[in-house]
C-alpha cells in the first residue's frame, strides 16, 4: 500500500487498482508467505510474553504497570530478529512491481534473495522494523492490560458476571467465557489502534527500505527526516487507513484467540 505506484490515491482509489489489474486474487497476494510468516513470529511472540510476564509478577521489585511493556518490547524483539527474513520476502511478495519474485514460493524467493544480494539481504529494513514492532508492543500491552482491567472491573461487567453466577455451573462458564472473549475483542481493537497510529511513521520506512533498498545505509530517523522534509509531515501516516483496517482486526482476534485457547486448556474441565 505505500509503494511509489500507490502512495498517491487513498485506500479506495488502490483497491480499484488491484481490482482491475489483477482481479479479486490481487487481494490477497503474499498471503502464503503472510501465514509462514505469521505463524513462527506470533508463536515466539506470545509464548515469550506470556513467560516474561509471569517471571515478573513474581518479582514485587517491578511495578506492575511496567511488566507488559516490558514483557511485550523482549518478547518482540526477539521475534522480530527470528522472522525478519520472511517479513522481507512477504512485503515484496505482496507488490509484484518491485522484485523479480514474482509468484515464486517462500522458499524459491528467499533463495532468490540470497543468491541476489547476499546473506545481509535477508535482513533489509530490520531497524525500521525494530522501531515499529518494540515499542508497538510495548504500547500494545500497556493499552491492552490497562483496557482489559477497567473492563473487568467496570459495574456493567460486574453486573453481568454476577447475574451468570447465580445460573447452572454449565451456563455459569459459558457467560464468563464469552464475557472474558469480548473484553479481549476489544482491548485487542483499542490497543491495536492506539499502538498502529503511534508507531505509524516506522512501519512506513520499514516498508519502504524492504522494498526500494538503495544500499545507503541511511538511519531511520534520517529517513523520517528526509521524507519530512521532500514530502511534508502528513506524508508520515500514509497508508494508514489500510494498515488500521488490517492490524486492528488482527490484534483483536490474536488477542481473544490466544486467551481464549489458554483458558480452554488450562480449565479442570475441557469437555
Amino acid at each position: 500500500m505505500q509503494s511509489a505506484a500507490t502512495e498517491r490515491g487513498g485506500a479506495w482509489s488502490i483497491a480499484k487498482i488491484i481490482a482491475k489489474q489483477e482481479g479479486v486474487r490481487g487481494f490477497w497476494r503474499g498471503t502464503s508467505a503472510g501465514i509462514v510468516h505469521a505463524l513462527p513470529s506470533i508463536s515466539i511472540y506470545l509464548t515469550l510474553y506470556e513467560q516474561l510476564k509471569s517471571f515478573m509478577d513474581g518479582d514485587k521489585s517491578i511495578h506492575a504497570s511496567f511488566r507488559p511493556p516490558v514483557a511485550g518490547a523482549a518478547a518482540r524483539t526477539l521475534a522480530v530478529l527470528v522472522t525478519c527474513p520472511l517479513e522481507v520476502v512477504r512485503t515484496r511478495l505482496t507488490i509484484p512491481s518491485t522484485s523479480s519474485m514474482g509468484q515464486s514460493g517462500v522458499i524459491h524467493s528467499l533463495n532468490n534473495l540470497f543468491r541476489e544480494a547476499g546473506f545481509r539481504s535477508l535482513w533489509t529494513g530490520i531497524t525500521p522494523m525494530l522501531y515499529r514492532d518494540v515499542p508497538f508492543s510495548a504500547l500494545y500491552w500497556s493499552v491492552a492490560e490497562a483496557t482489559r482491567t477497567y473492563l473487568q472491573t467496570s459495574p456493567l461487567v460486574h453486573d453481568a458476571q454476577w447475574l451468570s453466577s447465580q445460573t447452572h455451573s454449565l451456563q455459569r462458564r459459558d457467560s464468563h467465557m464469552a464475557s472474558s472473549l469480548s473484553i479481549n475483542l476489544v482491548s485487542g481493537v483499542v490497543a491495536g489502534a492506539v499502538a498502529s497510529v503511534a508507531t505509524h511513521p516506522f512501519d512506513l520506512v520499514k516498508t519502504r527500505v524492504m522494498l526500494h533498498d538503495d544500499g545507503r545505509g541511511v538511519g531511520t530517523y534520517a529517513r523520517i527526516r528526509d521524507l519530512v522534509e521532500v514530502e511534508g509531515v502528513n506524508a508520515l501516516w500514509k497508508g494508514l487507513a489500510p494498515r488500521l483496517m488490517k492490524v486492528v482486526p488482527s490484534c483483536a482476534i490474536v488477542l481473544a484467540s490466544f486467551e481464549f485457547f489458554k483458558e480452554i486448556f488450562s480449565s479442570p474441565n475441557k469437555c
